[in-house]
């Protein structure tokens, strides 16, 4: 449902915010306060939080490339909203689906929050690129369930936190290895030689990829393929994808 609402707000020339009913009563007032929403469409939610009456809110008009509102982590201070871009958004996924040979022989798992940016990519990149989407009937999967579906699906790729990748390889009981994975995108942490090679115990055929982009870049803007045997320590995340380009400033720039 969230993805054809999606569409359809995307479709009428509007910006689309996602808000998780999953997340903490502060953080979802945070981000209705910092971007109160023209309207509001649910999709399955459980809970309805409680809004004071917001004074009525002038929009301007909205530039025709203006496509999603995402929210930082936060784990640097308070999250703050950043506006993203249709082509930025089709930038990198059109780049990901031709880099990766993504197309219909593709089975993704559609595991990721949908209040995080990381959560266009999980979704579009998959459907855009001609790959099936595979949906869990739970938002919240435990070890055992995760591994249950991804053998059972058939899945051959995924976007995954590291740390959320290390509680499922070091939770999981012991099973005999799953041999349809063939991607796996890792972002949004540094991600470390150590679970690299856990991983790939657990999915032998697995190449395992490296991406990093901040919030503010919509979507990742560097990519490293995590060689079969990773150096120690935390991975390189590699050089910038094509049509974009990276400047490393000191303090005083």
């Amino acid at each position: 449902e969230t993805i054809v609402a999606a569409l359809a707000v995307w479709s009428i020339g509007c910006v689309l915010m996602n808000v998780d009913d999953g997340l903490p009563e502060e953080r979802q007032r945070l981000m209705f306060g910092s971007a109160p929403p023209a309207a509001t469409i649910r999709c399955g939610a459980t809970t309805q939080l409680e809004l004071a009456q917001a004074s009525p809110v002038r929009f301007a008009p909205v530039d025709i490339d203006h496509a999603y509102i995402a929210f930082t982590s936060g784990s640097t201070g308070r999250p703050k909203a950043i506006l993203g871009s249709h082509q930025g958004m089709s930038h990198f996924v059109q780049w990901q689906g031709c880099e990766f040979g993504i197309g219909p022989h593709h089975r993704f798992a559609h595991l990721t929050n949908l209040s995080f940016d990381v959560w266009l990519r999980d979704a579009f990149t998959p459907l855009a690129n001609g790959a099936t989407l595979c949906i869990p009937d739970h938002r919240h999967l435990g070890a055992r369930d995760l591994f249950d579906f991804l053998e059972t699906h058939a899945i051959t790729a995924m976007h995954v936190v590291p740390s959320v990748a290390n509680h499922w390889v070091n939770s999981a009981p012991a099973r005999p290895p799953i041999a349809t994975m063939r991607l796996a995108f890792f972002a949004g942490e540094p991600l470390e030689g150590v679970l690299v090679r856990r991983w790939q115990a657990r999915f032998p055929s697995c190449e395992v990829v490296n991406l990093y982009g901040p919030t503010e870049t919509t979507l990742a803007k560097h990519f490293k393929r995590v060689p079969s045997q990773p150096v120690d320590g935390v991975q390189p995340v590699g050089h910038p994808i094509p049509g974009s380009t990276t400047h490393i400033l000191d303090e005083q720039l």
